[in-house]
C-alpha cells in the first residue's frame, strides 16, 4: 500500500511540469522576437531554429515523463490508481494527456515569418493554458497522496503499538500464572517437608 502511493508521487512528477512551463516561456521570448518587423531573413531563419529546438525539448520531456512504466503526459496515457488504504480502496492520479495534444499543435507552427510567428503565438498560448492546468491538477493530486501517505504511516505506526500492547499484557498475564504455580508448587513442597518431619502429628489431624 505504501508503495502504491510511492509510485504514484513518482508519476505525479511537479518538476517535470515545472520545466515544461519554463521552457514554454523561452519558446514565447522566440515568438515575440519572431513578431519583430525588422528582423533580416537570416535573424529570422535562427529564430525559427531556436523556436523548433526549444519545442523538440518540450516533447522529450514528454516522453521521458515515465516512472515505473506509466506516463502521464502522453498521447495514450491513462489515469492511474494507486492503492491508498487497508480495505484496498484507490486514489486516482489523473492522466494529463491533452497538454500532448497542444504541445504537438505548437510543435507544428514555425516563425519563419511575422506571420508565422502571430500564428505560433496563438498555438502557445493553449499550450501554456494546458500545461497550468497540468501543475494544477499534478498538485492537487501530489497534495492527496502526501496526505494519504502520512495517514497510512500513522495508521501503521499505530496498529504496531497496539500489537506491541496485546503482546506484552500477554507477557505479563503468562507471567503472573508462572508465579502462581510455582506459589502453588512451594506450598506443596513446605507441606510435604512438614508432614515428613512430624508424621505422628499429621496423623493426629485425620484421628
Amino acid at each position: 500500500m505504501s508503495q502504491g502511493l510511492s509510485n504514484g508521487r513518482g508519476v505525479a512528477a511537479v518538476a517535470l511540469a515545472t520545466a515544461i512551463s519554463d521552457l514554454l516561456g523561452d519558446v514565447q521570448k522566440k515568438i515575440t522576437e519572431g513578431q519583430n518587423a525588422g528582423n533580416t531573413t537570416e535573424r529570422q531563419s535562427i529564430l525559427n531554429s531556436d523556436f523548433s529546438n526549444l519545442v523538440s525539448q518540450i516533447n522529450t520531456f514528454i516522453v521521458n515523463a515515465t516512472y515505473n512504466g506509466r506516463n502521464l503526459l502522453s498521447f495514450s496515457s491513462t489515469s492511474l490508481n494507486v492503492i491508498a488504504n487497508v480495505d484496498g480502496s484507490t486514489l486516482t492520479i489523473r492522466s494529463n494527456s491533452s497538454f500532448a495534444v497542444t504541445s504537438a499543435a505548437l510543435g507544428a507552427q514555425q516563425i519563419s515569418s511575422m506571420v508565422a510567428a502571430t500564428k505560433a503565438l496563438s498555438a502557445l498560448i493553449l499550450a501554456s493554458a494546458s500545461i497550468n492546468q497540468v501543475l494544477g491538477n499534478i498538485g492537487a493530486d501530489t497534495r492527496t497522496l502526501n496526505f494519504q501517505g502520512d495517514f497510512v504511516s500513522k495508521l501503521v505506526d499505530a496498529t504496531t503499538e497496539g500489537l506491541g500492547a496485546i503482546v506484552d499484557a500477554d507477557l505479563a498475564k503468562e507471567s503472573s500464572r508462572l508465579q502462581a504455580l510455582q506459589v502453588k508448587q512451594q506450598l506443596s513442597i513446605s507441606t510435604l517437608n512438614i508432614a515428613n518431619s512430624n508424621p505422628r502429628g499429621l496423623l493426629n489431624l485425620f484421628q
